[in-house]
């Protein structure tokens, strides 16, 4: 039998980005309710992440970048947030929390990377993770820090060769 992880925290699932907005994180509460409900987890090992280090989202992101988005996750007002792609009205609103529900993300496909690449485990899910969108110093596509480049850039860092393939709507972004 393949040994898997699902890593997930319910924190990840309680901010709003607005009311109106087609991303709603509670997803990932129902989601990982359902899974529980159909013993998805039975033989799976169940893994709490932590925040990713800045010097982690360091390694893709602009510190400008990252600095406009911890001042924004304050409630802080910018006059330069639609220049990283912040806007109340857009995909990417700034919310109350958004560093550090953004930070879980990246460390949660952190850890999940890291499992397999120790071979503690054959395949791990972050249910939370898949936000590709992000640019070095912007946000896009409703993603704030882009957790798929920071862990392929952390298994790359060990000597791996990691192939990585975006067949969404709007690919190669």
């Amino acid at each position: 039998m393949r040994r898997a992880a699902f890593v997930y925290e319910e924190a990840q699932s309680r901010h709003v980005l607005r009311k109106d907005h087609v991303f709603q994180p509670n997803r990932l509460q129902l989601t990982y309710e359902l899974l529980q409900c159909y013993g998805a987890f039975d033989d799976s090992l169940l893994v709490t992440p932590k925040m990713a280090e800045e010097t982690d989202l360091l390694s893709f992101h602009t510190a400008d970048y990252v600095e406009a988005v911890k001042s924004l996750s304050r409630g802080e007002e910018r006059g330069d947030a639609a220049a990283f792609n912040f806007s109340a009205a857009g995909d990417n609103p700034p919310y109350e929390g958004m560093y550090e529900v953004s930070a879980m993300a990246v460390g949660a496909s952190l850890l999940a990377a890291g499992l397999v690449a120790r071979d503690e485990v054959d395949v791990a899910f972050n249910i939370s993770g898949g936000l590709h969108h992000a640019a070095p110093g912007y946000a896009s596509g409703f993603c704030v820090f882009n957790d798929a480049v920071i862990a392929i850039l952390s298994l790359v860092k060990q000597g791996l060769r990691i192939a990585y393939m975006d067949i969404d709507a709007h690919h190669s972004d």
